[in-house]
């Protein structure tokens, strides 16, 4: 294999790499989260699917047309969502539940302070928990 053959294999490579991530629900390593996989997916379809000079280049080092690499993108990006809706639906539930909570607000009152939750958890409305 000539250097202008492996560079161009390397390239491929590359966007290869990005439909992978683009359409995988996989963990990318131990211990990763539901949050995690979702931005990677996210990171690597705006890479591949909106217009960029990144994406414009690496397709021109590995020797294909750019729009072609965007629609066959497009193509498998919607096939996936197709074919795994019911789990993309499971694993978006588990994202927004993997949330870190919304910051608490402090209230400052005569005597003391108080700290203002946004929701509690059992009834769903705001708490006051005084901090003396």
């Amino acid at each position: 294999m000539s250097e202008g053959d492996a560079e161009r294999a390397l390239w491929v490579k590359v966007i290869f790499q990005h439909m992978e991530d683009a359409t995988s629900m996989s963990p990318f390593y131990a211990g990763d989260t539901p949050n995690l996989r979702h931005l990677v997916r996210l990171k690597a379809r705006t890479w591949l699917l909106m217009p960029n000079d990144g994406f414009r280049e690496v397709c021109d080092l590995a020797g294909l047309d750019h729009q072609a690499v965007r629609e066959v993108a497009r193509e498998q990006i919607a096939a996936f969502e197709r074919d795994n809706a019911d789990a993309l639906r499971e694993r978006a539930t588990a994202i927004s539940e993997d949330q870190p909570p919304k910051p608490k607000r402090a209230i400052r009152t005569g005597g003391g302070s108080a700290i203002l939750t946004n929701k509690h958890k059992t009834g769903g409305f705001p708490s006051v928990h005084d901090c003396l």
